[in-house]
This record gives structure tokens, C-alpha cells and sequence, in this order.
């Protein structure tokens, strides 16, 4: 039980380390004040900051999930108890972070970094990646807030049927809620919700 607490404030803590941030700045790009969201991610830092700049906060936010699940995994006898808290950690730290007054981004790259960091267990991530690419391109659904939200959810309900460890299929839940709050309370403008068929594009 100790060992799980302090991988999940570990996790949090890695998590608070706005990467977008700190890469951004590193490239001289001025993500924040182009962006209608005002948010710190991988998405912005590719579209306003650049290639490079967009990879490195890819690679980075992924690795703050991956890394503490991962190591936690790899401890001598894992709580599963605890496995849900240390799955949603880096995510919570990364939409409410300690070090950046708790205004935080959408959390998207660490929500697949947490749950490959299960490796060699890629039910839910796997599962993730599919309903991404099917209401990317299938199933077209617009903005990206809901086609977001609507595969976490999705991913969330089919996990607790198909994932062996059912301890992921909570931290999924968790986090698909904090997820989504945070998606819906981004200041932004967005387009009428939308759903369309890939021949009907």
C-alpha cells in the first residue's frame, strides 16, 4: 500500500511538470498567447511551436505516465488496490499541476503513456488507439473535445469487458472523468457537434 502512495504522488509530481512549457520556451515559441485553449499540450506545442518542439513534448508527456505505472508494475507484488490511484496520478498532476498554480492541460498523451506503462498488458491503451482512429476517420465525430471524450468513454465501458487486470479498467474511468471535466471546462469557442460518415464527407 506505501509502495502505490508514493508512486502515485510520485507520478502527480512527474505529471505537474508541464513539458509544453518548459520545451516551448527552450525553442523561443510563444504557444500559450496563438492558442484559442490557453492549454499546455502536445497538440499546441506541434501546431504553434513546430516539429521538433511538438515530438519532444510528445515523447516527454508520454513518458511521465509511462514511467511510474511502468516501475510500479515491476515492484515486487503490486497492490491493485492501488494500481487505479498510480494510473490516474500523472494525469490528474498534468490537469491540475502543483508547480503551474493548477492550471494544467487536457492530459491526452499521459492518459496513453499511463496505460502503456501496463506493458506487456495493451488491452485498454490498444483499445484506446482503435476508438481514436475510428471517430477520426470512420465515424468522423467534431471538435476534437467530444471525439475525445466519446473514445475515452467508450474505451472505459468496452475495457471492463475485455481487460484482464480490472484494476485498469477503474483507473480507466477515473481517468475518462477527470479527463472530461477538464475538456468541458476549457474556455474555447467550439463547432456545433457533429457526426459524420466517412462517404458522406
Amino acid at each position: 500500500m506505501l509502495t502505490g502512495l508514493f508512486f502515485a504522488v510520485s507520478g502527480y509530481l512527474l505529471g505537474s511538470i508541464l513539458f509544453a512549457s518548459i520545451i516551448s520556451k527552450l525553442f523561443h515559441k510563444d504557444i500559450i498567447s496563438k492558442s484559442p485553449d490557453k492549454n499546455y499540450g502536445t497538440a499546441n506545442a506541434f501546431r504553434y511551436g513546430g516539429v521538433l518542439c511538438g515530438a519532444l513534448t510528445l515523447l516527454c508527456d508520454m513518458g511521465k505516465g509511462f514511467l511510474p505505472v511502468f516501475i510500479y508494475m515491476h515492484t515486487e507484488n503490486p497492490s491493485e488496490v492501488m494500481l487505479p490511484i498510480v494510473l490516474v496520478a500523472p494525469v490528474i498532476g498534468h490537469i491540475l499541476p502543483i508547480f503551474s498554480k493548477f492550471k494544467g492541460g487536457k492530459a491526452i498523451a499521459v492518459t496513453f503513456g499511463s496505460l502503456a506503462g501496463m506493458w506487456p498488458n495493451w488491452t485498454t491503451v490498444l483499445t484506446l488507439c482503435f476508438f481514436f482512429i475510428l471517430f477520426m476517420t470512420l465515424i468522423k465525430i467534431t471538435p476534437h473535445c467530444y471525439c475525445t471524450i466519446i473514445s475515452y468513454c467508450c474505451t472505459t465501458l468496452v475495457s471492463f469487458f475485455i481487460e484482464p487486470v480490472k484494476a485498469v479498467s477503474i483507473g480507466m474511468l477515473m481517468i475518462t472523468i477527470a479527463c472530461s471535466i477538464k475538456m468541458l471546462s476549457v474556455p474555447e469557442e467550439r463547432e456545433k457537434f457533429d457526426v459524420r460518415w466517412l462517404w458522406k464527407h
